[in-house]
């Protein structure tokens, strides 16, 4: 089986006998080491998730495969493009509060309550992501400024406001909805852009 790496041929070597999974984990550990990490496997032209290769497949002889295609990136790009992503995801967000808050105001909840509880995913997914890479690069959120607090006083406040959330929808408040998806959570957006780019550029400056 033949490993590429990055577009590389000749950086490792499938020892005949051994299992895929062997294979797998040996190159995850060497790539550790080296300060890198496996986001894309391809075996034989199918891309699996890294960390989720099924057993059985793992089971199989080398021998079975052509090709293992593993592309890497070191944890700051890794981290760079996830909230690359994540900034160009915040727009369709703030735009579905802002539309949710009009249906509220027309009566219309049904359509409200489902473009409001996709915005509050949103929200809550990016409120995860930048605490997981705040972790992983070793930058506290509470040195980062959003609208002259720290980003993770930003991080408390929309917890806060996502419970309100919570309790509205449950209760089917369409008046609290409204005000609250226009007032409290669009305007938000702004900050969690901010805080992003904060975070890129902390990343960036501690770059060699």
């Amino acid at each position: 089986m033949e490993i590429i790496i990055d577009g590389n041929k000749d950086l490792a070597y499938a020892d005949a006998g051994s299992s895929l999974g062997e294979i797998i984990d040996q190159l995850q550990t060497w790539l550790q080491r080296n300060g890198r990490a496996v986001v894309t496997l391809t075996l034989d032209g199918k891309t699996l998730a890294p960390a989720a290769v099924p057993a059985d497949v793992r089971k199989q002889k080398v021998d079975a495969y052509k090709m293992l295609d593993l592309v890497t990136l070191c944890p700051a790009e890794l981290s760079l493009l996830t909230l690359s992503e994540l900034a160009k995801h915040l727009p369709s967000v703030g735009s579905a509060l802002t539309t949710a808050a009009s249906h509220f105001q027309k009566g219309n909840l049904p359509t409200g309550m489902t473009l409001l509880g996709d915005a509050v995913t949103g929200l809550q997914v990016t409120m995860d992501t930048l605490l997981k890479v705040g972790q992983l690069q070793g930058i506290e959120l509470s040195t980062l400024k959003v609208g002259g607090k720290s980003g993770l006083d930003a991080i408390h406040r929309l917890r806060d406001k996502l419970r309100e959330v919570q309790a509205a929808l449950k209760s089917k408040d369409s008046v609290t909805l409204a005000d609250m998806a226009e007032y409290e959570l669009a305007p938000a957006v702004k900050d969690w852009q901010e805080l992003i780019g904060g975070l890129e550029e902390k990343i960036k400056s501690q770059q060699p």
